[in-house]
């Protein structure tokens, strides 16, 4: 888990695993993950929570989906100077999704 105190979804699933499962040892990580933190994960037998769409980054770690009331936020990165393309997908999300204009 990266460490405390850098985003509320993953706080609060810290503090619920704490809390519900003291026997679970939990880890922090470096601030992003990166292939030293698979490899590692991979060497040593831990248990790494990670985003459903990293399931293919490493080829000897498994990805199991959980069903579990803990989200965690996503959004869309790009340049403040998009080329039109760009600019026309973020209008698209905007207009489907009713993102506020930035």
């Amino acid at each position: 888990i990266r460490k405390g105190g850098d985003a509320a979804p993953i706080n609060h699933l810290r503090a619920a695993l704490q809390r519900e499962h003291p026997q679970i040892q939990v880890t922090d990580t470096q601030r992003f993950y990166d292939i030293d933190i698979f490899n590692l994960c991979e060497q040593t037998g831990a248990v790494l929570l990670t985003l459903e769409p990293w399931a293919m980054l490493h080829p000897l770690l498994v990805t199991r989906p959980v069903d579990w009331a803990y989200t965690v936020p996503y959004g869309v990165l790009y340049a403040k100077a998009p080329s039109p393309a760009v600019a026309e997908f973020v209008a698209i999300l905007r207009e489907r999704y009713g993102l506020p204009q930035t």
